[in-house]
């Protein structure tokens, strides 16, 4: 389709597949054509499996998201909730209580495997010229620790698919388009407050309001939340990630940003809540208790001949 600057209209164009007749047999097609606004239920009770035209991602990962996960809890909500951007705010609030017990086992995973820094370092310089024996030896600590690796990720992981389905369902569905929320006008698109006249590299050729919030509570989170890198990582992380996360989302739909910036001031009071109710004496004797479970193996004992 084409579209011409300053003009309401659109132009399409269409290839269709048609039976060719062969000497006097007669061949007939018919068409129909939907002229309509994208909303999947519309689309859906046509019972011709036109939804399939919306595009909401990988069918394997982020269409299960957006078909019966997001959509459906956005459309039960609306019915009594008619603003959308308290609908995102609701339906961040939703997840995150329903990943509550996946923070709390991530967070006592990163709570251990930083109590085990000071071993596992210990083993790395010990073992550093034999790789296969510090993948043993680490592999060990891990399993005797009960700590998995990647558990402070958990969260993260799960988070992924979901965010990118919305991402899909802001842009391809009607839903959200020209609903707004505060000073945000139109929640399908960047709440820009002011255009640049030219496009900045990774960046875009506005500023929006709502990317910069949800960078700052980014930062916040990182800032409070333990972590298992160095302090040097850290610091790093700590600016670079919400940098990055401010280039991805300024383009993005303001209704996106809205639900993660309100994903991460829930993770906040969560992480806060949590890190109260863990006593230093508590922190103290799980250090101790780790420390103590997953000392280096030793060799085996040489055993020489009494004299």
């Amino acid at each position: 389709g084409t579209k011409k600057n300053g003009s309401d209209f659109e132009n399409y164009t269409a290839a269709l597949k048609m039976m060719i007749p062969v000497g006097s047999q007669t061949v007939s097609d018919h068409y129909r054509l939907y002229v309509g606004p994208l909303d999947y239920n519309t689309v859906r009770s046509l019972h011709v499996g036109l939804e399939k035209i919306m595009d909401f991602g990988w069918d394997w990962l982020t269409r299960p998201f957006a078909a019966y996960l997001i959509l459906p809890i956005f459309n039960w909500m609306n019915k009594y909730v008619t603003n959308y951007g308290l609908i995102i705010i609701i339906f961040a609030f939703l997840i995150k209580l329903v990943t509550w017990p996946l923070s709390i086992a991530s967070t006592k995973s990163m709570k251990k495997m930083s109590a085990l820094q000071p071993l596992m370092k210990e083993i790395q310089e010990k073992y550093k010229d034999n790789p296969a024996k510090l993948q043993s030896e680490l592999g060990r600590i891990y399993k005797e620790a009960g700590v998995n690796p990647l558990g402070g990720c958990l969260p993260t992981v799960i988070q992924m698919p979901l965010l990118f389905a919305m991402f899909y369902v802001f842009r391809s569905s009607i839903q959200l388009r020209q609903h707004g929320f505060l000073w945000v006008k139109d929640l399908s698109v960047p709440d820009s407050i002011y255009n640049f006249g030219f496009n900045l590299p990774l960046y875009g050729d506005h500023i929006a309001i709502m990317p910069i919030l949800m960078a700052v509570t980014v930062f916040f989170q990182q800032k409070i939340t333990p972590s298992t890198q160095s302090n040097d990582q850290m610091k790093i992380m700590m600016w670079m990630f919400p940098a990055m996360m401010l280039l991805f989302f300024n383009n993005m739909p303001s209704g996106l940003a809205l639900y993660y910036l309100m994903f991460n001031v829930f993770s906040v009071a969560q992480q806060a809540y949590i890190n109260a109710t863990i006593s230093d004496e508590e922190k103290a004797i799980a250090a101790m208790q780790v420390s103590s479970s997953a000392k280096p193996s030793k060799g085996p004992k040489k055993v020489g001949k009494k004299k």
